[in-house]
């Protein structure tokens, strides 16, 4: 596991329809590599209890600056709304291990403060993830 420390926000993402959901932005590579690790997820991992199970679906590496953003989301590639987003959390990425289709994160929460949480993801070849929470 690597000991240096990186952003993570959770964002709120409110569609046009009034619908939402928690994207998941973690800042795992280093600066000179290009992107967030983005997480579509039903709901607020930090409400979660240990081992619980939820899916999720990788969404793709998303620029940098939604670490700090809120406000629309900017149109889609046919010009469609996509509504607008509002940070939840912010956090610290304590560590992370990589394995064949499997990412295990330990995250500190900022609120609650030290709130520690292991976030492990298990890829399918669909985009999906399954998500299991736990206590370190």
């Amino acid at each position: 596991m690597a000991d240096t420390d990186h952003n993570v926000v959770l964002l709120r993402h409110t569609l046009p329809d009034g619908s939402n959901h928690i994207d998941c932005f973690i800042d795992d590579l280093p600066e000179s590599e290009s992107g967030l690790l983005s997480i579509k997820m039903p709901t607020d991992p930090r409400d979660l209890c240990d081992d619980q199970t939820i899916t999720g679906r990788l969404i793709g590496r998303h620029r940098r600056h939604y670490l700090n953003y809120e406000g629309p989301v900017g149109p889609g590639a046919n010009g469609e709304a996509r509504g607008h987003v509002k940070q939840v959390a912010q956090g610290l990425l304590l560590s992370k291990e990589v394995g064949h289709q499997q990412m295990l994160f330990k995250l500190q929460w900022l609120a609650p403060l030290g709130f520690v949480q292991v976030l492990c993801l298990t890829e399918h070849s669909d985009g999906m993830v399954k998500i299991v929470l736990s206590a370190p």
